[in-house]
């Protein structure tokens, strides 16, 4: 007896059948790859292949350094000269960075002390890669090459210096108005770093560094040389300062040391 064939419903199932695969395809992927979290996050700014591995090196399932690239580029980020970088030194200062924000916020702080742009890249990221200045922008600008500051010598450090003699081999004695000679670091002209232990760098209790965690131009309060200290009592909202507008929230918005002023009225119910 011949075969009933009927064509309509020998196409419905061929349609069903193909439909099955797809679906069985999608959602069961043969070794899927993990996503690169660290390039993707760059993809609204040029990367090269050569400058991926140097960005994300240790840090592939971050955003930070590739959102750290990606503003550095966008041209949002100054040098001191510019904010038309090289990729090749937007890696250099982006590279592993465990936050966007911090990174950038360092080296923009530095920028405003007056550090040259390599120096400020060495000291955000605590490294000492040389960086060719000339190649900072994608137009050139040269900048001056930073002071080499001497390692501390490793001879006896309960030596007695007299007054005119160099201790500890930063380049300037007691005499010439270094005000700790067995510590390198400390010497005048050196730059302040922004930290929360008080140490001086440059000799002068009158600088305490940059550190501007959320952008609204106070450096944070926690930051001190001595008696002069940052601004900022919380560096997390930029709408928190010492200019900023106090508001019944139970914060203290403009650094004044009260909460919400003469405005808890507002929002207590006791009252």
């Amino acid at each position: 007896m011949p075969r009933n064939c009927n064509p309509r419903f020998d196409v419905i199932q061929m349609v069903m059948m193909a439909t099955a695969l797809a679906l069985c395809a999608f959602a069961i992927p043969a070794n899927a790859a993990e996503p690169n979290t660290c390039v993707d996050s760059a993809t609204s700014a040029i990367l090269a292949p050569a400058n991926r591995a140097a960005l994300c090196k240790g840090a592939e399932t971050s955003t930070e350094p590739g959102t750290c690239y990606a503003r550095v580029m966008g041209g949002t980020v100054s040098f001191g000269g510019g904010t038309n970088w090289n990729p090749t030194n937007a890696v250099r200062l982006c590279a592993g960075a465990p936050n966007a924000n911090a990174r950038i916020g360092c080296f923009s702080g530095k920028i405003a002390q007056g550090v040259t742009w390599g120096t400020a890249i060495d000291q955000c990221t605590g490294k000492s890669a040389s960086i060719d200045p000339t190649v900072l922008a994608k137009t050139g600008a040269p900048t001056k090459a930073p002071r080499k500051v001497p390692t501390r010598p490793t001879s006896d450090s309960s030596r007695t210096c007299s007054a005119t003699e160099d201790c500890d081999g930063d380049g300037v004695s007691i005499a010439s108005g270094d005000c700790d000679d067995n510590d390198a670091a400390r010497f005048p002209g050196n730059t302040e770093q922004a930290d929360f232990i008080g140490h001086d760098e440059d000799c002068n209790d009158s600088t305490y560094g940059v550190l501007d965690a959320d952008y609204d131009g106070y450096t944070d309060a926690r930051v001190c040389n001595g008696a002069s200290c940052g601004l900022d009592c919380d560096d997390t909202r930029a709408s928190v300062s010492p200019v900023g507008a106090e508001l019944p929230n139970r914060r203290d918005d403009n650094c004044n040391g009260l909460v919400d002023d003469d405005l808890e009225g507002w929002w207590n119910p006791a009252k």
